[in-house]
């Protein structure tokens, strides 16, 4: 669960009071482990805000991927991932972002 920022702040000011962390988890319906991370976090990066999520390049270029199933609409998972050098799940997760059929293995 995401709690704000400001939350976060009043809970450890709570604790600065002089108040336990256990006191504080119950005021706040919060783990204490939670609380010890906040503070853990408030130390060292200097605020209680979230990390940013890093959004990763795709190895798989949807848009060729989806010319390459066209071109090639019998292409085993296998053929696609060698292709274009990932692994066949990699294929796989693709094609089923683009809402493509699964293709099947040639090993069964």
């Amino acid at each position: 669960m995401a709690y704000s920022t400001d939350f976060k702040q009043r809970a450890l000011d709570y604790i600065k009071e002089g108040h336990s962390h256990v006191e504080a988890a119950k005021v706040f319906d919060v783990g204490v482990r939670t609380l010890f991370t906040w503070e853990k976090n408030l130390r060292e990066q200097g605020h209680l805000e979230r990390k940013k999520r890093v959004v990763k390049n795709r190895k798989i270029p949807l848009e060729e991927l989806k010319s390459f199933v066209e071109a090639h609409p019998d292409a085993f998972l296998r053929e696609i991932a060698a292709h274009f050098n990932c692994a066949v799940p990699s294929v796989w997760a693709a094609l089923k972002q683009m809402k493509v059929t699964s293709k099947k293995d040639d090993e069964l």
